[in-house]
């Protein structure tokens, strides 16, 4: 055995070697040949290693800057689908003694989702605006479903989330803290009036969600860190990232930040010190943060990101979401077909003036995928509700770590009233895959607490 052990290591190093002098050819004729060898390398290795690895880098925004202007157009979109893809069927492909089966998490919300998404492909075919509503279905699938898919077996391992929660929250603290750098130093862009994100390519309302679930992660570690010096370093880490967030000056995430903080409190009552430390934090971090933002926010983005509905539109046009919904409402059909299949995805785009989505997930899909779509997306979004909201309400890990679930959940959903499209509220589909993957777990685990406790032979 020895010596089959010394001779598998031996391959390997020629294996190895090998392949260093093959880099070392290459990058004399193509270094980026070499660099791209490199790279697809450790992307398989950290696909193999844990589908929670690239979910959570992909998930951080600092990836995306890093890709920037390196790859053709739609080449970002498709290496990030192809690295999750390959990490599920990887991880699905090895053996796992405490990962729950897929099977599991096959209920009446994957049913909906289901439903939605064939409505809003089959809804192109029908579309006022054909190639918006071709563009839109793509990105639906590949930032709804995809997300959603790949969250589901990250939550099926309990190991597995706690890696993908540590690695968003690692991702979205180095992304603040890049952000407050360039804040100070003058370097930020500034998009629109009085709005500051850290590239051209990063739209501030996306970065200012992403910042919003890192606080909101933040928030939920430091509760239930166990050490006084661990909970000072996840406070002071939290008072960048509201920084960051708040310079981008968008009012969406703000809101749902706010319903998030809510939602925690009321899925973590009773919870005896536990949940009077969670209050106590939230007060503190509210102080911190004015106190930050005072000194380092400009007051007219801090201003605006505070604001609910006043001045310009997120996007920059001149037409408030009132009026956005407004026009939603007035384009329903007035037939009954009509009414109940929609008048097609992407349409909203052709009727309105305005924009290109009413930037409301529920008006868009009544409007784009009639009754149908909006009875699928209600189901969908209260069996997701309801899944996290027992999770977050059990005891001990799976109950504390259910509690962020919910809090991510309903910090999505709220932000997907204010602003974005179906395409563009990825985190809607993620944590609800998420919640989905943790119910399999959870059973799982239930049914191995209840398969020990009966004494064999009975």
């Amino acid at each position: 055995m020895g010596a089959l052990t010394d001779l598998g290591r031996t391959g390997v190093a020629l294996v190895a070697l090998c392949f260093v002098g093959l880099l070392g050819a290459a990058s004399s004729v193509e270094p980026l040949i070499a660099i791209g060898v490199v790279g697809a390398t450790a992307a398989f290795a950290l696909a193999y290693r844990s589908v929670a690895i690239p979910l959570g880098v992909t998930a951080t925004t600092l990836f995306y800057v890093a890709l920037e202007g390196r790859l053709p157009v739609g080449g970002t979109t498709a290496l990030v689908t192809a690295w999750l893809l390959l990490a599920v069927v990887l991880t699905l492909a090895r053996r796992d003694g405490e990962r729950a089966p897929t099977a599991g998490a096959v209920d009446g919300c994957l049913v909906a989702l289901g439903v939605l998404g064939a409505l809003v492909i089959v809804g192109t075919t029908s579309s006022l605006a054909p190639e918006y509503a071709s563009l839109k279905a793509q990105l639906f699938v590949v930032e709804g479903l995809v997300p959603f898919a790949v969250g589901l077996v990250v939550a099926l391992a309990r190991h597995s989330l706690v890696l993908f929660i540590r690695i968003l929250a690692a991702g979205g603290l180095l992304t603040s803290l890049y952000g407050v750098y360039l804040l100070l130093a003058g370097g930020a862009v500034e998009a629109n009036q009085d709005r500051f994100t850290i590239s051209q390519q990063v739209n501030p309302i996306g970065f200012a969600r992403a910042l919003a679930v890192t606080l909101i992660v933040l928030l939920v570690l430091l509760v239930d860190s166990r050490t006084t010096r661990t909970r000072l370093a996840l406070a002071v880490a939290a008072v960048p990232v509201l920084i960051a967030m708040l310079s981008a000056g968008s009012r969406g995430p703000m809101i749902g930040l706010v319903a998030a903080v809510v939602a925690l409190v009321a899925v973590r009552r009773g919870s005896g010190a536990g949940f009077r430390r969670l209050v106590g934090w939230i007060l503190a971090l509210i102080a911190f943060g004015v106190a930050a933002v005072v000194l380092v926010v400009p007051p007219e983005t801090a201003g605006r990101a505070l604001s609910i509905f006043t001045g310009k539109d997120e996007s920059g046009d001149s037409a408030t979401r009132f009026e956005l919904w407004g026009q939603a409402l007035a384009y329903l059909p007035d037939s009954i077909w009509g009414l109940a299949t929609g008048v097609g995805t992407g349409s909203f785009a052709a009727l309105s003036p305005d924009g290109d989505y009413p930037h409301n997930i529920v008006l868009e899909v009544l409007l784009e995928q009639g009754v149908l779509g909006f009875a699928a997306l209600v189901v969908f979004f209260w069996l997701t509700v309801r899944a996290a909201w027992r999770l977050g309400r059990r005891a001990g890990v799976d109950g504390r770590v259910g509690s962020l679930v919910f809090a991510l959940t309903v910090f999505s959903l709220v932000a997907a009233m204010f602003s974005g499209d179906i395409g563009a509220n990825g985190g809607v589909f993620l944590w609800a895959g998420i919640a989905a993957g943790m119910v399999a777990q959870v059973r799982q685990g239930d049914r191995r607490a209840v398969s020990r406790a009966i004494p064999a032979g009975q």
